[in-house]
């Protein structure tokens, strides 16, 4: 996958680099300016644990029950509550 940066979206055209921003108090103004937040996003909440849903059959089709390694795995994330 080969993307050309320097090629303008419109013309097709090439663009030249005018200037290159590494001042945090800079880059914070340029982003203030074109309307951007400045702060950092925070961070995505957890997803959820794994489903064993899993009965003691297992899958269809699977040869070997899963029950048991269900069980084990579930009593090492809640505890013996499980």
């Amino acid at each position: 996958m080969a993307l050309d940066v320097l090629e303008c979206p419109a013309s097709k055209g090439r663009m030249k680099l005018v200037a290159m921003i590494t001042e945090p108090s800079n880059i914070a103004r340029f982003l203030t300016a074109l309307g951007e937040p400045t702060d950092v996003p925070g961070r995505s909440p957890n997803r959820g644990p794994p489903y064993w849903g899993f009965g003691a059959q297992g899958a269809a089709g699977d040869p070997e029950p899963r029950a048991l390694k269900s069980t084990v795995l579930r009593r090492k994330a809640l505890g013996d509550a499980a």
